[in-house]
């Protein structure tokens, strides 16, 4: 019986020591915050696989994504604590688990926490940075709410399809589905199937090329802009400013829908593309070329007022709240109106003036 007692006290004493070891990896980052070190994982991903993130909404964090053309997805995180005391944070970090499944498909990372989380949400939380290198050209979905998102590809899809972190994604070429509420939202070199929606923020948007779909974009209580746009566009807004520069519309159905915020659109070329752009309580402002083919349809309210400057057209209606004209032969249709106090403004830009 001596004999097992002997060989028990050398393993509990084991155990404290790792234990104590781990508590010394858990730093006190100053501001209530602690944390690990950087902890590394690696896993491989098949071409042009799927990698799917997702975190229990207990846990809040960053995830940034970069791309490579080595096979495996490199990952690089930290796991964080806000508390008071640095044995609250090591129990609070125990809790953080991390773990990694793969398939034919693609991997999957996941990051759970209990729920409902084993800490007091109003003074204390759980965090995770996470930072990930990936095969080019492979998709990704992400399930994790309350994290904030970069993200610089090439990918061929990405989706966050609810969030209420800030999005920041560029260089996707087959699909882009981006949503969160009141935080911001960028997105820079899209091509393909393009949906972005946000509130009470920012939303905005360059070098998106959306000729096969409609891009859908819809903001409420904050700004949209959009800077060079080659396609097909559907934009709701409403009480925030919609503001589109070099936009070459394509198609049929292109709808520009506004409420109780300013829209400016500066159209590089229309071609043989139909435009509709409706607003509520607030001014529609268009600039075209001068050399544009187009049938212009513009109406106000009994109060509002139509003026169109530096194009040569012929007039087809004129009214005082309501005028159609054509430019050139027609080719394009544009149609304006506004709904409630508000006016229209349509410019001609000479070619030297972009």
């Amino acid at each position: 019986m001596r004999k097992v007692v002997l060989w028990i006290l050398p393993a509990v004493l084991a155990l404290l020591l790792t234990t104590a070891a781990w508590s010394q990896e858990v730093f006190d980052e100053g501001n209530g915050w602690f944390a690990t070190r950087d902890l590394r994982a690696n896993t491989s991903m098949p071409q042009a696989g799927t990698l799917r993130i997702e975190s229990v909404s207990t846990l809040v964090g960053s995830i940034s994504i970069t791309t490579s053309r080595e096979p495996t997805v490199a990952i690089i995180y930290r796991k964080k604590a806000r508390t008071s005391q640095l044995s609250r944070a090591i129990d609070i970090i125990d809790r953080i688990a991390f773990t990694i499944d793969n398939s034919a498909k693609g991997a999957r990372l996941q990051f759970r926490a209990p729920n409902p989380p084993p800490w007091n949400q109003q003074v204390e939380s759980g965090r995770v940075e996470i930072e990930i290198t990936m095969p080019e050209s492979c998709a990704v979905v992400i399930s994790a709410v309350y994290f904030d998102v970069e993200a610089d590809g090439p990918f061929t899809e990405f989706r966050v399809p609810t969030s209420y972190g800030g999005l920041r994604v560029s260089n996707v070429d087959g699909a882009l589905e981006l949503q969160t509420a009141n935080r911001r939202l960028i997105a820079d070199r899209i091509r393909g199937r393009i949906q972005l929606k946000t509130s009470n923020s920012t939303l905005t948007a360059s070098d998106l090329h959306c000729p096969d779909a409609q891009a859908r974009i819809q903001n409420e209580g904050g700004d949209i802009r959009i800077d060079r746009l080659h396609g097909q566009l559907n934009i709701k807004n409403s009480y925030g400013r919609i503001e589109i520069s070099d936009f070459h519309p394509i198609g049929t159905r292109n709808f520009i829908r506004g409420l109780s915020g300013p829209v400016f659109i500066d159209i590089g070329q229309l071609g043989d593309a139909r435009l509709v752009v409706n607003n509520r309580y607030e001014d529609i402002e268009v600039t075209i070329p001068q050399s544009t083919s187009s049938s212009l349809s513009l109406a106000v309210e009994e109060d509002g007022r139509i003026e169109v400057s530096n194009l040569l057209f012929t007039s087809d209606l004129v009214e005082h709240n309501r005028l159609n004209l054509i430019a050139g032969e027609g080719a394009a249709t544009v149609s304006a109106t506004v709904r409630g106090n508000g006016n229209i403004y349509v410019r001609g830009r000479d070619k030297g003036d972009r």
